[in-house]
């Protein structure tokens, strides 16, 4: 789910969401962002030979992701990116619980799938044939940097150009 947002993020901005130099570096850009790591993840990092002696940043106060992506991606973009991007994993969206968001509210009438029940989709219908079913309307694939920001799933997947 992790890297799920941290698509998203690179999407929007084109920008990786947690760049860094290495796995310490990188832990450390993660904290700015979104705060302090767990009291369980500190100890395994205290304990980790690798990162012995390295001290992590005081983050009392991270930049958060608001901060980050105000004005780039819509409301229900960004409560999805905060609710996979939960430091603790115990509190992270599953992914049932992230398809049910309602960021992805109307792909049903797109895809036809019903979390519901699962079993009203035949196995054998793919998600290409529905999108070619359903008109999506491909972007050229030349320069899609200067192409708005998707704000919901649905315009997400408008902008991606499906082949024949």
């Amino acid at each position: 789910m992790w890297a799920i947002a941290c698509i998203m993020g690179e999407i929007t901005d084109g920008q990786p969401l947690f760049p860094g130099d290495d796995d310490f570096d990188q832990l450390c850009v993660i904290q700015k962002l979104i705060g302090p790591i767990t009291p369980e993840q500190m100890k395994m990092h205290l304990t980790h030979p690798r990162f012995g002696g390295l001290q992590m940043p005081d983050v009392k106060k991270p930049k958060t992701l608001d901060a980050h992506y105000k004005g780039k991606m819509s409301e229900q973009a960004l409560d999805f990116m905060k609710m996979i991007l939960k430091m603790d994993p115990k509190q992270r969206l599953t992914a049932e619980q992230a398809l049910k968001h309602p960021y992805f509210e109307g792909l049903d009438k797109i895809y036809g799938t019903n979390l519901d029940n699962r079993n009203s989709v035949p196995i054998s219908s793919s998600r290409l044939n529905s999108a070619k079913e359903s008109e999506i309307e491909s972007l050229p694939n030349k320069d899609r940097a200067s192409q708005p920001v998707p704000t919901d799933a649905n315009q997400l997947l408008k902008s991606f150009a499906f082949q024949k």
